[in-house]
């Protein structure tokens, strides 16, 4: 059971994934985030500026208040 109440989707898939993970018995494999967007083109709101601010408030979050199992070191901004 996960002792945190989630503000957001990113939170609870991440932490449900360490739960499951635990409860499977393997509560020391290392879960990574490959990937997470938002579209830059095929909509009124998918644009490049959307897609910066959102790739960006995704990295401080993560920085900020981690899922549970996320540490420090694990949050790289690949995206230049």
């Amino acid at each position: 059971m996960v002792d945190a109440i989630h503000t957001n989707l990113f939170d609870a898939m991440v932490d449900s994934i360490y739960a499951a993970l635990e409860k499977a018995g393997a509560p020391n494999v290392r879960v990574v985030v490959w990937e997470t967007g938002w579209p830059s083109a095929g909509g009124f709101v998918a644009t490049v500026d959307n897609a910066r601010r959102y790739n960006q408030a995704a990295i401080d979050h993560v920085r900020r208040a981690r899922p549970r199992g996320l540490g420090a070191g694990d949050v790289h901004n690949i995206c230049r």
